[in-house]
């Protein structure tokens, strides 16, 4: 965990500008909701001064072996809300972008993650908490 949290550091250059990157390392409850599709860690970096997010987790390391770019779809003194995409092979070879969405709702300390393949209705969701 502290060596993925120094390159969480390293990419955003923490130290080099005066606010540093807000990384939660948030937890997920056990449940069968989650399809395999959610990992029951998440990492988030925010950096409030650039604008910018990325999200490590065990499928983002499977798939692409490194922290990812996160798109800020809400961040406010009362939440921050991001999503990304990961594109998926399952044990058949079939292929599917899966839409991830992480909300952590600062007031209550809650983190809920989502996800979601394309093409489908289906909805993959767990529940936790973060530590920032």
């Amino acid at each position: 965990m502290t060596r993925i949290l120094a390159v969480l550091a390293c990419l955003f250059g923490a130290g080099a500008a005066a606010a540093e990157p807000v990384i939660y390392q948030c937890a997920i409850a056990e449940s069968n909701a989650g399809g395999g599709y959610l990992s029951p860690q998440v990492i988030i970096s925010h950096d409030a001064a650039t604008g910018e997010a990325i999200v490590y987790d065990a499928i983002v390391h499977h798939v692409h072996g490194k922290p990812i770019p996160a798109k800020i779809v809400q961040a406010d003194a009362k939440r921050l809300t991001v999503s990304w995409r990961v594109t998926l092979r399952n044990g058949t070879g079939q292929v599917t972008q899966m839409s991830y969405r992480a909300v952590y709702l600062k007031g209550l300390k809650s983190f809920m993650l989502s996800a979601r393949p394309s093409g489908f209705e289906d909805i993959f969701e767990g529940r936790g908490t973060c530590k920032l």
